[in-house]
Formats: structure tokens, C-alpha cells, sequence
């Protein structure tokens, strides 16, 4: 494609009469015009191909943050659990504790 543009230069420049030095060079800007119509679609296609790998891209990280956020739920659940049964331990300890306490007031 870039050498029939280059020969169609030349056909303008160096042909013959007016009208096909006009001829020559309106068959290359059609020429230059389909060549660039073509790099502008190739471009398009090559921007939604980024686009679309962009979009894939963000409903992984968001599919990813919903899966953390259920990780920090689950581990937020457990992390009270082991508040709570630390807490029953203290008092169950604390219970056994008194009632040790009063066992050895009533032996004495």
C-alpha cells in the first residue's frame, strides 16, 4: 500500500497534463484516506480488546472483594466466639474458685 502511494506521488508530479497530476493525486489521498480509515479501525479494535480486558479485570476484583469482605465476616464471627467462650471460661473459673473457697471456709 505505501508503494502505490509513493507511485501515485510520482504520477502527480510527474505526469503530463493538469488534469492527471489531479487524477494522481486524488487517487492517492483515497489511497491515504483507506489506509488511514484501516489504521483507525485496527486502533478500535485494539481499544475495546483493552477495554474488555479492563472490565474482566474489575468484575475479578470486585468478585475478590466480596469474597474478602465474607473472610473478614467469617473471621469477625470466630473472633467473637473465642470472646465469648474466653468470658464463659472466666466465669466458670471464677465459680469454681468460689465454690472451692467456701468448701475450704466450711472444712475450717
Amino acid at each position: 500500500m505505501q508503494e502505490e502511494l509513493r507511485a501515485f506521488r510520482v504520477a502527480a508530479v510527474t505526469g503530463g497534463g493538469r488534469f492527471e497530476k489531479l487524477e494522481a493525486e486524488n487517487k492517492r489521498l483515497e489511497r491515504e484516506n483507506a489506509l488511514l480509515k484501516e489504521e483507525k479501525l485496527q486502533q478500535d479494535e485494539e481499544l475495546e480488546k483493552v477495554r474488555s480486558t479492563a472490565e474482566e479485570y474489575l468484575r475479578a476484583m470486585l468478585r475478590q472483594d466480596e469474597q474478602l469482605d465474607e473472610v473478614r465476616a467469617s473471621a469477625e464471627e470466630y473472633r467473637q466466639a473465642c470472646v465469648r467462650s474466653e468470658r464463659a471460661q472466666e466465669a466458670a473459673s471464677a465459680r469454681k474458685a468460689k465454690f472451692y473457697a467456701k468448701q475450704e471456709q466450711s472444712i475450717n
